[in-house]
């Protein structure tokens, strides 16, 4: 009976594993798809509609949308302090929400030989250290309104606001 348990828990798993590499097969056909279907889109249009299509990408991908400075991807939107986190990197990394600089912390050398370079804390002690500096950075920011009071900023839940805020950037730029 423990044996036939066993076989038929490695089966089970077995026909997950075919079930996923069927669905992987899929989407990276239909992605495919896609694919040669845009790419025969774009051949057919002639030069001026190319360059049309081309200067509205770039826009649309580097200008309307702000990028994260530590891993290039778009982001819309975030709520609460400048000092902001960004999920889509591992480990997390941290950049100013006014500025947009990535920022990094520095270890103390002394804190560095304590904890020794093979220790798997030592990503979690880097965030620590990112996270003081980012805010420290944050509060002094030459875009913080409140750089003078040396407040750390925090965004209202207005999305007109944080809009309004970052197309002045831009301008700014």
């Amino acid at each position: 009976r423990r044996v036939h348990g066993v076989a038929k828990a490695a089966l089970a798993v077995e026909e997950r594993a075919l079930l996923d590499a069927e669905r992987r097969a899929a989407v990276d056909a239909e992605v495919q798809r896609q694919v040669a279907a845009q790419m025969a889109l774009f051949e057919a249009m002639d030069a001026r509609n190319r360059a049309v299509e081309t200067a509205v990408e770039h826009i649309v991908a580097n200008i309307v949308y702000l990028r994260r400075p530590c891993c290039g991807s778009a982001f819309i939107f975030f709520e609460g302090c400048f000092a902001v986190r960004c999920e889509s990197c591992a480990p997390p990394r941290l950049f100013c929400g006014w500025c947009l600089q990535l920022q990094t912390g520095v270890i103390p050398p002394q804190r560095r030989l304590q904890i020794g370079n093979d220790d798997a804390r030592l990503p979690e002690i880097q965030f620590l250290f990112d996270n003081e500096a980012c805010h420290n950075h944050a509060r002094e920011c030459d875009l913080n309104p409140e750089r003078e009071r040396r407040k750390l900023h925090f965004l209202p839940d207005d999305r007109a606001a944080f809009d309004a805020f970052h197309r002045d950037r831009r301008l700014r730029a």
